[in-house]
């Protein structure tokens, strides 16, 4: 109590000073624990979404399931070597299970087995090789397609291939990758390289939660397989290259049961 005060009421302040030091002695330890949650509700409760949801799709915006069931056409092995061969390589992690080219550029996953039926899971099929990067417009890019592989993401929603803290790879879009890396590991901010992400907004002006509009850069990375030696048997490749077998007609790689699909690291 301030001493004018005090001199002012006299003997009555002895009453009224027992009385203040008897409340704070009754009430600090309630009140004390709560001095430092005026600020972390607040913070709490703005990343509480973030850390918790998953990314906002919509019917027509979502990415592709890898494990969905696909049709297929089918034909003897007998008929395969009818036609005429180009290639082949076993798939990566399948003995089982081959991959063949035709000299059409036609592709095929040959069963290798004694079962009549195998299932085929999402995976890789195979590799494109060493070979070397250049920076070019997405113009020459897309219109270098048969010769060389661009770095381009038109949507979050495209495929890529994560590599999580396990060393195991998983199919995830970009905005799914956003998710995992900020739930995980607590990185809120992140760059695409060659590319600018522009944060997605509901009608109402309200963020989606991991979603982005991606637009190329004036510049961009392209691949350029540096192809398959002349003396290798073709017959025979290893994974990790056949798909340089496809330089100068990358074009006529498939595109709706199978893609080309990057692997993403992050830094």
């Amino acid at each position: 109590m301030p001493a004018a005060l005090a001199d002012s009421l006299g003997p009555a302040a002895m009453e009224l000073n027992r009385k203040i030091d008897d409340f704070n002695d009754k009430f600090s330890l309630a009140m004390s624990p709560s001095r430092p949650a005026v600020g972390s509700p607040a913070k709490a409760t703005a990343d509480a979404p973030r850390t918790m949801c998953q990314p906002q799709f919509t019917s027509g915006d979502r990415p592709i399931d890898p494990t969905r069931t696909l049709n297929v056409t089918t034909c003897t092995k007998d008929e395969l070597e009818l036609k005429e061969l180009l290639a082949r390589t076993p798939v990566l992690g399948q003995p089982n299970l081959w991959v063949v080219a035709c000299k059409d550029y036609s592709l095929y996953v040959l069963n290798h087995s004694d079962s009549e039926t195998v299932q085929v899971p999402a995976g890789e099929l195979c590799g494109f090789g060493a070979g070397t990067f250049s920076e070019v417009t997405p113009g020459i890019a897309r219109n270098n397609k048969d010769h060389s592989l661009p770095w381009l993401i038109d949507a979050d929603t495209q495929l890529l291939i994560y590599t999580d803290t396990e060393n195991t790879k998983k199919h995830l879009c970009l905005a799914q990758i956003a998710c995992v890396c900020c739930q995980s590991r607590g990185i809120t901010e992140m760059t695409v390289l060659d590319h600018t992400l522009e944060q997605k907004n509901k009608d109402d002006g309200a963020p989606m939660a991991f979603r982005y509009g991606v637009t190329p850069l004036p510049k961009i990375n392209a691949f350029d397989p540096k192809g398959v030696s002349p003396d290798q048997n073709l017959m025979d490749l290893r994974p990790t290259v056949f798909g340089a077998v496809y330089k100068g007609h990358f074009r006529k790689l498939p595109t709706s049961m199978a893609t080309v699909t990057w692997e993403a690291l992050d830094f």
